[in-house]
């Protein structure tokens, strides 16, 4: 099946079995960061963002994309958002295992995209399904609290000429 998507913000044609997950085609596409998982969703090693949310590639089949926007954490990295992110968690002390990265930050994006100014009770609901081995719940949802000021800082710093 041939089809056109957006790829890390690059038009991409695709050619695939309308049955291979969205996973698989990009691994085959040398985009590491989506981790082969148990092929059912249910882990967060394989999620992209799909059209602007954290959805789990593994159970995306690739017939269902056609002209769909997707980024991959590897893209992801090179963003402002991204650098928000990763400092609010260093700041909490937390070092993911590289293999849940994908899930922890899209989801930490998707808590800030979707809130402004999130509760930790809002915070603890969006993350209530996840699993939490390398790191601390309590830590995880601090540091998204971080992100979320550093961001704030900066989007405010750049509306008044400063970088």
């Amino acid at each position: 099946m041939k089809l056109q998507i957006k790829l890390n913000g690059q038009n991409q044609a695709l050619d695939a079995s309308p049955d291979a997950s969205l996973a698989e085609v990009l691994r085959s596409l040398h985009l590491f960061s989506i981790k082969k998982s148990g092929q059912n969703g249910s882990g967060s090693s394989c999620t992209i963002l799909l059209n602007g949310k954290p959805v789990p590639g593994d159970i995306i089949p690739i017939a269902v994309l056609k002209n769909a926007n997707i980024v991959t954490l590897e893209h992801f990295m090179q963003t402002e958002d991204y650098k928000d992110i990763k400092e609010g968690f260093e700041q909490e002390g937390i070092n993911l295992c590289g293999y849940c990265n994908a899930g922890k930050i899209f989801t930490a994006w998707d808590i800030i995209q979707t809130y402004k100014r999130p509760t930790a009770e809002e915070i603890e609901a969006a993350v209530s399904g996840m699993s939490f081995c390398c790191t601390n719940k309590k830590a995880y949802i601090t540091g998204i609290r971080r992100s979320i000021s550093l961001r704030t800082k900066r989007i405010g710093n750049m509306r008044n000429g400063r970088r």
